[in-house]
């Protein structure tokens, strides 16, 4: 497992991962106890203790994949997990629309958001930081459409192995939450 991420940047970013990446330096430059952005994460399978493991997999360089389950080595972090089957509207040649079901995925230590008061705070109060950081933000690429929240791991983790997700890690002084929405982009940028 990888302890320190070293995720490289994208040469050339292009549709959904152009799109994400604006959101991603929104969320960093709004959210300053956000330590890790990470973009697209990867569903990845691995053979543990004779059973087959679903994760999340951000690619971290060469052939090595950083797990985002809970970890408090990462730090506070979040990733993008794409549902599968973008739409696409090619109805003008100029540029294609598409549009996409995102979760994005936040994981957190309480502690590290309110240091001073903490243990008055609860998940609404982040939940509400990152909304707010998502729609004050103007982004070129895309436009974002709010859907649902989900805070139970079975939920957070939907169609990965959330029996590697210990229950502490969703306990005081952690926590996390999965905010859906439908992302609609254009593969030139809004004018």
């Amino acid at each position: 497992m990888i302890r320190t991420p070293q995720i490289p940047t994208l040469a050339e970013p292009k549709l959904i991962d152009l799109a994400l990446l604006e959101i991603q330096t929104a969320l960093t430059a709004k959210l300053p106890w956000l330590n890790h952005a990470f973009g697209k994460a990867q569903r990845l399978k691995e053979e543990r203790d004779g059973r087959i493991v679903i994760y999340p997999g951000v690619y971290a360089g060469s052939e090595d994949y950083l797990e985002v389950f809970p970890d408090s080595h990462i730090g506070n972090f979040s990733f993008f997990d794409v549902d599968d089957g973008e739409e696409m509207n090619g109805m003008n040649r100029a540029s294609i629309a598409f549009e996409a079901k995102i979760g994005l995925v936040v994981w957190f230590d309480y502690r590290k958001v309110y240091p001073g008061d903490w243990q008055q705070r609860s998940i609404e109060n982040v939940k509400a930081e990152v909304i707010e950081a998502l729609n004050t933000s103007a982004f070129r690429r895309s436009s974002v459409i709010f859907y649902k929240a989900w805070e139970r791991s079975e939920s957070i983790y939907k169609g990965y192995s959330d029996k590697e997700i210990m229950q502490q890690f969703l306990m005081r002084p952690y926590g996390g939450l999965k905010i859906e929405f439908f992302i609609k982009y254009q593969e030139k940028p809004n004018c």
